[in-house]
């Protein structure tokens, strides 16, 4: 189905390795929609490529660790968040 909407490769997310699946799969992703935060987000971030985006709209597993903001700096990324609902 994702290919359907213009991705060029996909994971299952509950595969141990899905990190590095994805990784051999294309060069780095450009744009992360994120929904479940937790320890995920830093895997979004190390498989970013120079320049890439991440959309963040929620937490269902957790919050998000620290931030790895050096590493988003030299990778020039940006972060978008919002609520998607009453707080």
């Amino acid at each position: 189905m994702h290919l359907n909407f213009g991705a060029q490769a996909g994971v299952n997310y509950k595969d141990a390795d899905w990190e590095n699946e994805l990784l051999n799969q294309s060069q780095g992703i450009d744009l992360t929609i994120d929904s479940i935060g937790g320890e995920s987000f830093k895997s979004f971030i190390n498989i970013g490529k120079l320049g890439s985006r991440i959309v963040s709209f929620g937490a269902t597993r957790g919050p998000v660790p620290n931030l790895l903001l050096p590493t988003m700096t030299l990778k020039e990324m940006t972060l978008l968040g919002f609520n998607n609902g009453q707080s």
